[in-house]
Formats: C-alpha cells, structure tokens, sequence
C-alpha cells in the first residue's frame, strides 16, 4: 500500500513501515531531516522515497495516498490548515491519516479545528509512556475526510 510520512524526521516510522512491505514517501520541510531519513533507509536495508517538500506546495499527485501517518507535526496551531490542505489534496478517497503526539495545548487546537474543516478525528489509542522520568501520554488519532452530503454525493 502506498503511504505518505509526513514530517518524517530521522524516517523511524518509514523505515517500519517499508520493512513490512508499504511502498512509503517520506517528506520533510528541513533538508538535514531528510538527509538522515535517508542514511537511516540505506542503514536499514529498506527502500522508501525521503522527499524535502513544503506542506502548502505539495509536489504530489492528488488524492494518492490511502494512509497517510504523522510523528508529533501538530505541536503548532499554524500547522493545521497546512495540514489539513495537504490532506484535501493527497488523501484517497477512503483513505485515513494517523497522528501521533503527546498532548499540548497547540495540538489540542488541531483537534477541534479538522472537523471544521471538513475531517473527522477519533482517538485510535494512547499510550503514557516515560519521558526523562516523567509520565507523558501520547495519543493516536485517526482522521478521514468528512461524508460528502447533498446532491451528487456518493452514498
């Protein structure tokens, strides 16, 4: 199945994700963070595609990807309409986005403002997990394009 990470980072979900056989691209905003999501694939004998792109200028073919996965991109409200453009535009009809983050106030704003802008957000499942000797619970949300209603909408 054909992924798309966003915000790869060092590639960690990527190169999970192609060892049990996604075909994954692999974006990042910063060039040094692609850079290592590319060391970190050859080092792991897996094959995905890293990719420095600007999440409000994707250079992808629309509504591409079924799944589409993200680490800790929510920790800023300026995000979100990024976010959630790139997700009009790359997201399969049917498909699905899994967020993952440890809860902060900026994230807590994505999570009211998707809906509004036409997605619904479940909570998949949450984890506290240790954190320099302190409790954090990060949480795993689905999110999917809102049913379309009214005429010539598919049923």
């Amino acid at each position: 199945s054909l992924c798309l990470d966003l915000g790869c980072g060092l590639g960690l979900a990527s190169i999970i994700a192609s060892s049990v056989g996604a075909r994954v691209v692999a974006v990042d905003y910063e060039w040094p963070a692609v850079y290592c999501a590319l060391r970190g694939m050859r080092a792991n004998g897996v094959d995905f595609h890293p990719v420095q792109m600007d999440w409000r200028a994707p250079s992808l073919r629309a509504r591409a990807f079924p799944l589409i996965f993200g680490g800790d991109i929510l920790y800023e409200e300026r995000f979100v309409e990024p976010v959630a453009g790139l997700l009009k535009w790359a997201l399969a009809p049917g498909g699905r986005a899994w967020f993952a983050g440890p809860e902060r106030s900026p994230s807590r704003y994505a999570w009211t403002r998707l809906p509004e802008l036409g997605f619904t957000v479940e909570l998949a499942a949450s984890s506290v997990v240790d954190w320099k000797g302190h409790p954090v619970t990060v949480f795993l949300r689905e999110v999917r394009r809102q049913p379309e209603c009214g005429p010539g909408a598919k049923e």
